[in-house]
């Protein structure tokens, strides 16, 4: 049953995968996590995650009861909390104002919000996931032809609008003679 996708729609909302740019140190090296998380009725449910620097797989679960505290500790509603939440570790490289920090030694991800004062705005504790994650691995390779593909149509943009922009310089040399 839990094999069958007709169940696994019913069972999660939103499934998002996105390249987040991390929190670093090292200010000449941008490094990067690809982040695959599962949302059930606005929880985050389920975080699998791909170190883009060393390669690590980690994957993480998190209770409502996290959310719960989190929220008021902040004394924010749990709907605002997890609607911010969901668009930092959803949206493309990050959210302004946000930051994401790995700490692979006692495998954690932080997110913190930079914004004003530095708060920490969640914790969740990872373990070690299997290296050969399918749907990772199916869903990264989508990402970069994707990305590929965006580049070739800019090019190609780039290049019809040089030719049109000769063209109209041949035209206007030929018009003065």
């Amino acid at each position: 049953i839990l094999c069958d996708p007709q169940f696994l729609f019913e069972v999660m909302d939103s499934v998002y995968l996105k390249k987040i740019l991390l929190k670093n140190l090292e200010a000449d090296k941008k490094c990067y996590i690809y982040l695959h998380s599962e949302w059930n009725e606005k929880q985050l449910v389920k975080l699998y995650i791909r170190d883009s620097s060393a390669t690590n797989c980690y994957e993480g679960k998190v209770e409502p009861k996290d959310f719960e505290e989190a929220a008021e500790e902040l004394d924010i509603s749990l709907d605002e909390y997890l609607g911010v939440l969901k668009k930092v570790l959803t949206t493309d490289i990050g959210l302004g104002g946000f930051e994401i920090e790995l700490d692979r030694e006692n495998k954690i991800m932080r997110v913190n919000r930079t914004k004003d004062l530095h708060i920490m705005y969640v914790e969740i504790q990872l373990k070690d996931a299997d290296k050969n994650y399918d749907m990772l691995d199916i869903a990264l390779q989508k990402i970069n032809n994707e990305k590929s593909k965006n580049e070739d149509q800019v090019i190609e943009k780039a290049l019809t609008n040089a030719i049109g922009a000769v063209e109209v310089v041949l035209q206007e040399k030929e018009e003065w003679k």
